[in-house]
């Protein structure tokens, strides 16, 4: 402690030491999350849950204009919020010379606020809000990495004012969301595909009238002359109420329009994840139907259907090409133009060849214990395709994890080889093609799903096939669904690791008999070997 010459001030040096934390149990349990898409989580719906749903059921209805409407789902009414617009305006300031700094950043985002406010979903207030049940959202722009060039506004319903924000007052919901590994198993099923988006899914909401003050925002008028009070008029991006509120409503108008349209109701509620669609059927004339009737049922809310792909050129010329995937806006699909594949809930689909792709990391000198849990938590294989190649990537991890390597150090002479070997063998899977199609069929005479688990002192596992006889007699087997997981760190007995596979395997076949069960009409029997 130092006593400067301008007087009373002081100056404090303080000598501070990093000591680095050992992660190993976290890494355990990032190696785990994908077992928990094949897990059951069913329980009992919780008292906030039955009240969200409560609100919902007896609240929502169509307006003048056909809109879906919700009232915000509070967790007690009357709300008592403090007035926390002097804060709205300091970090409107904050943003505003940023604003001014960045030009480019500034056109963006007017542009932005601007079609908020001309598409309706965005009103101007000149009242006074009510005492403790009006609240002021900060807003910020949020850029996606492979979208440099385009911006999303994002309201931050988490911001606190005296120890409170907006989304402490909201209940988040049921999780009413559909599988993602089910709704990619049914993607598989039929011989045509067809994917799509909802665009601007939460904006396509309404928020009940006399809950509009809850999202007031400050914003310029007359090109950043005078700051004027507006409120968003729909669901939006940052509520913790909104993913909830926004499928709650798709399914109210699915099952509004169920008896005219019974398959595309069942599309909208059973092959959506959050505001992507997946769905396969059997022909040509299902698929243009099915696009047709869902098209039809999100006209009657003002919810546009767009980014139509297909791997039939005869379907995909019913679409407008305004509602076509970017990279299809031409209906002929042949394997002599190839396209830029597509994403179906993150996994590479080639739609030329009907099959699903992957894109491994740059290969770069990997040899950090760091590095390497970078890169293998990068591959994205929900399917399992890669498991039994991942795994020996994760074992080497799993060793470093046992000697407890620093996250900096480099690896040891006798692991370096297996994980040279290991990345050469990564870079050969961007040629790999697996076809995406498994040719269900719904009229076999017997259909089996059976399920292979094996265990050693490395590593176990289970993988799940579906054997299928038809009518006439022809057999036909096809690849379904596969996870493998290291063997833990403590050791265990081999006949353990066994029932651990096994029990792996009876997960996989429920799983299985559940999401395709729309599917597999006939009888079907599960088995372990």
């Amino acid at each position: 402690m130092k006593e400067s010459e301008a007087g009373n001030q002081l100056a404090f040096k303080c000598k501070t030491t990093i000591k680095e934390k050992n992660f190993s149990n976290e890494i355990t349990k990032i190696m785990q999350t994908d077992f928990t898409d094949i897990k059951d989580h069913s329980k009992a719906i919780s008292m906030e849950d039955r009240s969200f749903l409560q609100q919902l059921s007896k609240n929502i209805y169509q307006d003048s204009e056909d809109f879906v409407t919700m009232p915000l789902p509070f967790r007690e009414r009357p709300t008592d919020l403090p007035d926390n617009q002097k804060m709205a305006e300091k970090r409107l300031n904050l943003l505003g010379k940023k604003l001014q700094s960045e030009p480019m950043f500034r056109q963006q985002y007017t542009e932005f606020m601007t079609n908020l406010l001309d598409q309706g979903h965005a009103e101007e207030v000149t009242t006074p809000g009510k005492k403790g049940e009006c609240w002021f959202l900060q807003h910020f722009a949020v850029f996606h990495s492979k979208k440099p060039d385009k911006i999303r506004v994002v309201f931050d319903g988490s911001a606190k004012f005296r120890q409170q924000s907006i989304n402490d007052h909201l209940l988040q919901g049921p999780d009413l969301l559909n599988g993602l590994l089910g709704v990619l198993l049914r993607f598989r099923a039929k011989k045509i595909a067809i994917m799509c988006d909802i665009e601007k899914m939460f904006y396509q909401f309404r928020v009940a009238e006399h809950d509009r003050d809850y999202f007031r925002f400050l914003w310029w008028a007359d090109k950043m002359a005078t700051v004027k009070v507006y409120r968003m008029a729909v669901h939006l991006f940052g509520a913790t109420s909104s993913p909830g509120c926004a499928t709650f409503g798709l399914r109210y108008l699915a099952q509004k329009h169920q008896s005219t349209h019974p398959k595309a109701a069942d599309f909208i509620q059973q092959s959506l994840y959050i505001d992507d669609g997946l769905i396969s059927v059997s022909s040509e004339q299902e698929a243009k139907e099915l696009i047709e009737s869902a098209r039809d049922i999100c006209k009657k809310g003002n919810i546009r259907l767009h980014k139509f792909v297909t791997n039939s050129s005869e379907v995909l010329e019913t679409v407008p090409p305004s509602q076509r995937s970017q990279n299809l806006q031409e209906a002929t699909i042949t394997t002599t133009t190839p396209t830029q594949p597509e994403r179906a809930l993150g996994v590479l689909w080639c739609v030329e060849t009907d099959t699903f792709r992957f894109t491994m990391p740059v290969s770069k000198e990997m040899q950090t214990r760091q590095e390497i849990l970078s890169l293998i938590a990068s591959i994205y294989d929900p399917l399992g395709f890669l498991a039994p190649f991942i795994i020996t990537g994760k074992q080497i991890l799993k060793e470093l994890c046992r000697r407890k390597a620093e996250w900096k150090n480099k690896l040891s002479s006798d692991l370096t080889p297996m994980w040279h070997q290991w990345t050469r063998g990564l870079q050969n899977l961007s040629e790999l093609g697996l076809v995406r199609s498994n040719m269900i069929e719904e009229d076999a005479a017997k259909s089996e799903i059976h399920c292979f688990s094996d265990a050693s002192t490395t590593g176990y596992g289970a993988c799940a096939y579906l054997r299928q006889i038809t009518k006439e007699g022809e057999v036909k087997c096809s690849y379904l669904l596969e996870k493998a997981r290291v063997a833990p760190l403590k050791m265990i007995t081999i006949p353990r690791m066994e029932l651990q596979a096994a029990v792996v395997a009876t997960q996989l076949v429920s799983v299985l008999e559940r999401e395709l069960k729309y599917f597999l009409l006939a009888n079907t029997a599960g088995v372990i070997l």
